[in-house]
This record gives C-alpha cells, sequence and structure tokens, in this order.
C-alpha cells in the first residue's frame, strides 16, 4: 500500500499497523491526475495490460467460455437439441430459426446444437443464422445457454456457426485415432493452383473477421485460415506471459524479451482447427465419443431430459417439394396443364391443376431463394405473359414467343438458386438446369398436345369442353340429332365449320347445324370439314 507519511507520523489509527519499508517519496502529480498504464504496473495496482479479450485469455490460459458471464443467471437448466445439417442456406436458416422460436414457447434455456453441415453453403445465410445464435445467447430478456456440438468434419461456413454459441464442444476420439472433428477448413473457397476458388473468400473473410470480433475470437487466427503465407506462433516474454502472434510480430518485439514457444500454422498451409488443436488453443472442449448424449454428461444433463427439437411438417413439406425428380414432375405438369389450357380454351381444370403446381413450385422455393424468388416469379409471370401474347394475339411463332419461352426458363432456374453465382461451378450448376427444365418444358408440350388430341375421345371427359357463347351461330333453325341412329347417317359427310372449334363448335352440314368436337385441332370456321367417327350421339371431325 501506499499511506499517507503524515497519518504514519502523526501515528493516525487508520494506519497503526502499517509499517513503512520505503521512505522515498512518489512523485505528485501537478492537481488531478488518472494514472496510466505504465504507472499503475510500477505501483503494482495491475498485474499486466492486455488490448484485447483474446490476450486475457492467453495470459491467463483460459477457454474462450470461461470469460463468458453465466448466461443462465442461476436458472435451472431446461435443454433441447437442434440438428443443423445439409448444407447452410436460407432454407436451413429458416428452419433453425423457427425451432428456437419454439424451444423459447416452450421456456426451454439450454441449447446444444449439433452441427453436421456440408460445404457450398451461401455465406450470407451463414452468417445471418450466426447473428441469431449470438443474439440467442445474449439476449437480456431470456436467458440461454448455447453449446455447439461438432461431431465430424464441418468445413468452411460452420465456423460462424459454431462462434456464435457460447461454448463449443468437438470429437476427438481416443489417442492416436483418426477422423477428429474440423471446423474452419476454407480450403474450398480459398483455392490454388490445382483447384479453382469456389465463392467470394474475400466475402467470406471480411464476415467472419467482424464476427470474430463480437465473441471474443482470434482475428489471427481467421487469417490464417485465409493466408497461407501467414506463419503463426505462441509467444512468451520473459515474465511468463502468452500471446499469439505472427512471425513479424514477433520479430518487432524481440527486444522486449519476447521468444517463441511453438508453432501454431506454418507457412504454406491454411489452417484448420481440428478437435486436438482447437483444445490446444483453449477455443473448445473435447470428448472421445460421438454420441451427443456425452455431451450432455459434461453438463451433469439426463439426456432423457433433452427434448430433441423436429422440423416442422411445413419445413418437410417444403424440402419434399425441393426434391429434383419432384420440381420437375410439378414443372411437368404445369406447363402441360397450362398449354392445354391454352390451346382448348375452356377445360378449366388443367387450368386450375396448373396453378396449383406452380404455386407449389414457388412457394417451396421461397424457403430456399431469398430475395432471388420475387425476381423469379416476375420473370416467369412475364414470359407467362409474352407466349399468352404470341398465341392470341400475334400469328406465327417469333420473337415474343422465343422470350417468353426464355423468360420461363430463367424464372424455373432462378427459383432454385439460394444465392448470386460466384463460380465457374455456380455458373455450370445454372445451365445444367437450363437443361433440365428446357427438356421439361419441351415433355409438357408433347404431353400436352397427346392430352388435347384423345381427351376428346374420352367419355365424359370431353363435356369438360365448353364452346365459348362468341363462337356459337346463331341459326332459325337448328337441327340436333335427335338419337344415336341418326347420328350414325352422318359418318362420312363433309361439311363446313360454322364456329372456331378449339376443338368443340358448331357445323353445317346440308341445312342442318350440328355440334362437333375435332380430334384435338383447332379449325377455324368455313374450313371444310368432314365426319370420321360417330360415337353414341358425338360427333368427330377432322379438315378435309
Amino acid at each position: 500500500i501506499y499511506p499517507d507519511l503524515r497519518k504514519v507520523e502523526a501515528k493516525d489509527p487508520s494506519v497503526a499497523d502499517v509499517q513503512v519499508t520505503n521512505v522515498t517519496p512518489i512523485a505528485k502529480w501537478p492537481g488531478i491526475a488518472l494514472i496510466g498504464v505504465e504507472d499503475a504496473i510500477s505501483f503494482k495496482l495491475c498485474a499486466r495490460s492486455c488490448n484485447t479479450l483474446e490476450d486475457v485469455r492467453e495470459a491467463y490460459g483460459l477457454s474462450l467460455a470461461s470469460i463468458k458471464a453465466d448466461p443462465l443467471r442461476n436458472k435451472a437448466m431446461k435443454p433441447v437439441r437442434v440438428m443443423i445439417e445439409g448444407t447452410i442456406d436460407v432454407a436451413l436458416k429458416e428452419k433453425v430459426e423457427r425451432q428456437i422460436k419454439t424451444a423459447k414457447a416452450r421456456n426451454e434455456n439450454t441449447f446444444f446444437f449439433v452441427i453436421e453441415t456440408t460445404g457450398s453453403g451461401d455465406a450470407s445465410a451463414a452468417r445471418g443464422l450466426a447473428d441469431s445464435l449470438l443474439q440467442l445467447g445474449k439476449d437480456e430478456d431470456y436467458p440461454a445457454r448455447t453449446i455447439a456440438f461438432i461431431p465430424g468434419k464441418a468445413p468452411d461456413l460452420a465456423i460462424f456457426l459454431a462462434l456464435a454459441c457460447q461454448e463449443i464442444v468437438m470429437y476427438q476420439g481416443p489417442p492416436g485415432g483418426e477422423g477428429e472433428a474440423v471446423i474452419g477448413d476454407f480450403a474450398a473457397i480459398v483455392g490454388n493452383a490445382q483447384q479453382p476458388k469456389r465463392g467470394n473468400s474475400e466475402f467470406v473473410h471480411r464476415n467472419l473477421s467482424d464476427f470474430a470480433t463480437q465473441t471474443g475470437f482470434s482475428n489471427l487466427l481467421v487469417d490464417g485460415m485465409f493466408n497461407s503465407d501467414l506463419v503463426i506462433i505462441r509467444a512468451r516474454d520473459d515474465k511468463g506471459d502468452r500471446r499469439l502472434m505472427s512471425e513479424d510480430e514477433l520479430k518487432g518485439l524481440a527486444d522486449k524479451g519476447w521468444v517463441r514457444e511453438s508453432v501454431v500454422k506454418n507457412k504454406g498451409e491454411l489452417l484448420k482447427l481440428s478437435a486436438s488443436r482447437a483444445k490446444n488453443l483453449r477455443i473448445a472442449k473435447t470428448i472421445d465419443n460421438k454420441d451427443v448424449s456425452e455431451v450432455y454428461a459434461l453438463y451433469g444433463i439426463d439426456p432423457h431430459e433433452v427434448r430433441s427439437a423436429e422440423p416442422s411438417w411445413l419445413d418437410n413439406f417444403a424440402a419434399f417439394l425441393r426434391r429434383t425428380e419432384v420440381s420437375i414432375f410439378l414443372v411437368i405438369i404445369g406447363i402441360a396443364g397450362l398449354v392445354l389450357e391454352l390451346k382448348a380454351p375452356g377445360l378449366i381444370v388443367p387450368g386450375v391443376i396448373a396453378a396449383i403446381c406452380f404455386i407449389l413450385f414457388f412457394w417451396a422455393q421461397t424457403q430456399l431463394g431469398g430475395q432471388l424468388i420475387y425476381l423469379a416469379i416476375m420473370l416467369f409471370l412475364l414470359g407467362l405473359a409474352l407466349v399468352g401474347i404470341e398465341i392470341f394475339l400475334i400469328p406465327g411463332f417469333g420473337v415474343t414467343g422465343v422470350s417468353g419461352i426464355l423468360l420461363i426458363l430463367t424464372g424455373l432456374v432462378l427459383a432454385g438458386l439460394d444465392k448470386a453465382p460466384e463460380s465457374s461451378g455456380d455458373w455450370a450448376y445454372i445451365i445444367r438446369k437450363l437443361l433440365i427444365y428446357g427438356l421439361t418444358m419441351a415433355g409438357s408440350f408433347v404431353l400436352a398436345f397427346i392430352l388435347s388430341r384423345y381427351l376428346p375421345k374420352i367419355p365424359y371427359a370431353n363435356r369438360l369442353m365448353l364452346v365459348p357463347p362468341e363462337d356459337r351461330v346463331e341459326s332459325d333453325d337448328p337441327s340436333p340429332l335427335p338419337g344415336v341412329e341418326s347420328a350414325m347417317t352422318m359418318l362420312g359427310q363433309v361439311g363446313a365449320a360454322t364456329s372456331m372449334l378449339r376443338p368443340a363448335g358448331t357445323a353445317k352440314f346440308g341445312d342442318r347445324y350440328i355440334d362437333v368436337v375435332t380430334e384435338g385441332d383447332f379449325i377455324s370456321p368455313g374450313t371444310p370439314i368432314q365426319v370420321v367417327e360417330v360415337e353414341g350421339t358425338r360427333i368427330v371431325v377432322k379438315r378435309v
């Protein structure tokens, strides 16, 4: 302590037990002043100076979780397990956020996130989901504890989700074993001479650095995941302090007593956080079993007390509709129904089925496509409008029809994208989708023409075809056929269409006007026709 000598000399009771060992007075400041870092250390008011939370962890050998306050604020644990698996995209983000919302509604406060994701995800979706997990652990109104469990290799973007949690547990396995968990592997995104990079590594690097700053994770380690030339070492000084630093930084501090203790990352490689390395860096805890029950045991929780969060039926239904074969089926039926409705107006049923198919298709993709889905829907509707103009207003098949078909294809492809294309692999995926949907559209047209040709021959189904009122010819002396025998006498007779046959309408044979149906073709008024088939009172004609 630093007593006032005037009180010691006056034998003030407040300093009666003080023994003065150094009577050299401390230099006084002129007036009131703040004590700086160097003075505080010299007066032994503090032990050392640290600039970041990472420096504090290294100086005292603390884990990443130990520098955080009690997240539950002394409340009893109510655990829930949430699986985060597959590709990290908007659909996964929304699914996990819905599961968190449901868990909070059940007052569950201890979240075990089991992360088993694959690569090639959406960086924006990963950052968005990570922000949601981080906010869950920081919510002042809802105390919650978040634990990430990595049972295997969760490449690249999964590290966003792991760092967003308050604690990380990784599978290390028995000593000498293989297959330990790994996070932070960005080799596929960064690329190399043999493998072109996948995605925008600069964007991912920038976002991860920003996110690491919020969580207390070392930005130097983040840099090592993207820069193979960077050498990261653990250094210590003559006072026993330890710190992570680059090799160049160590050279600048050599005269201050800092020396190399160990190498964390060598030159020529990208940093990957395996379970053993993450444990040595005090970033994660490790277990020797991939069973999540072992993680529960770390926190003294009975596995039977942990509820498993399941996706809602809407999530499962949307995932089913997004399957490639189901998407293609919806497009085939939708386009076939649309073409059939345009070819034979009045059927109604094909139009309704087409509308249902396209609604299901685009609704399922909204779970995946983010903002791109709105562009996809607008392009699709514009394409339909152009095709309609080509069919009903502009004769022939020209620029309008081709543009409409291309816009429809573009809308279908964009609906299945979760991000804008960034690499050659993304463009190859788009081209592959264009070919698939192009062939699907061609098959839909074939199916529609087959249906339009044979639908009129199917009993009862032909009654779905209604002739528009404007196509009917008013006659002073209509002569409907009274029965089957009279209808049979019409076989082979030649007449002329008096209304548009598409495919049903009215024709004149001699002095009689008869309701007829074509074999599926559209026939203009005045065109010569011949009766080629009679089924009961149903008269089938063709162009002659």
